[in-house]
């Protein structure tokens, strides 16, 4: 019992790094503040901000931004990242990138970004959620065009599905290979130093990730950090490759310790279900 304990409160403690480290996801992103809005039948936009609700609900709408290159990111994969309060179909310059929910709110747009290069987003969106449930207030609640850390990702990646191998063991009762588990994410976290001052730069970069954000929240009232985030040092960033290598070779002598058991058929599968909870006007517009 003592040891189910220890094991569960290390992954708590484990869970918290975890979700400081996504903080850090990454290198830095620029907000597109505003961008224009027209609803279905009008012919004209009305300027609509971050943080503002739709002006109307007659859907599908038209959501605009537009943006450029820094400099210094020529060369580097960009990403760009939408909540918009709803569904939503999303091109740039022309080009259809993909779709956009609650669960698919980011995506590579430029493999080697070009210096000043202009982008300009379109997002055609419904006030609707998964499964046709409706969005009564839809809002845009982030734009944002993002340079990101794929190396801490990655780290952040093989850490993080560990983490939940663990969890499933311990309520499964294999507290031994849990703990083997936990043991290798805190050697792998050890002497870690990620910056945390100055206070309001640190906060201003850990409400980057939305679960410190909602328990900041739950905190503070109105809270607001508009200070430059901190970015990750690069003595920091050098270390990540090693660090994720050790780690794998970690979990590979548990692997060989314990063998997998059974085996597990992975196929892929998509669809689209006519007029299965949308109008067929919604669903005429979905398959086109």
């Amino acid at each position: 019992m003592e040891n189910h304990r220890h094991v569960e409160h290390t992954l708590q403690r484990l869970e918290h790094r975890l979700v400081e480290l996504a903080a850090w996801k990454d290198q830095t992103s620029i907000m597109l503040t505003k961008g224009q809005f027209r609803a279905l039948g009008t012919k004209k936009a009305t300027t609509i901000e971050v943080g503002d609700f739709w002006h109307s609900r007659e859907f599908p709408v038209m959501l605009e931004f537009e943006t450029s290159v820094p400099k210094s990111w020529a060369g580097k994969p960009v990403a760009v990242r939408f909540q918009v309060g709803g569904e939503g179909k999303l091109s740039v310059n022309g080009r259809l990138i993909g779709g956009l929910n609650q669960f698919h709110i980011e995506h590579l747009i430029l493999e080697k970004a070009k210096a000043n290069e202009i982008l300009h987003f379109e997002i055609e969106a419904v006030p609707k959620g998964l499964f046709g449930s409706p969005n009564l207030e839809p809002r845009v609640t982030e734009a944002r065009l993002v340079l990101p850390d794929f190396e801490l990702r990655g780290f952040l990646e093989d850490l993080s599905a560990a983490h939940d191998a663990a969890g499933f063991l311990v309520k499964s009762g294999r507290l031994e290979i849990a703990g083997l588990i936990v043991d290798a994410i805190e050697a792998a976290l050890v002497h870690l130093e990620l910056p945390r001052s100055p206070s309001e730069n640190y906060l201003a970069r850990i409400v980057q990730d939305p679960r410190a954000a909602a328990t900041i929240a739950s905190i503070w009232d109105e809270w607001s950090f508009d200070a430059q985030p901190l970015e990750l040092p690069q003595t920091v960033r050098r270390q990540l490759p090693a660090r994720r290598k050790a780690f794998a070779a970690a979990i590979n002598k548990i692997k060989q310790r314990y063998p997998s058991e059974g085996q597990l058929f992975i196929t892929g599968h998509a669809h689209i279900d006519l007029a299965w909870l949308w109008t067929f006007e919604e669903t005429r517009r979905k398959i086109r």
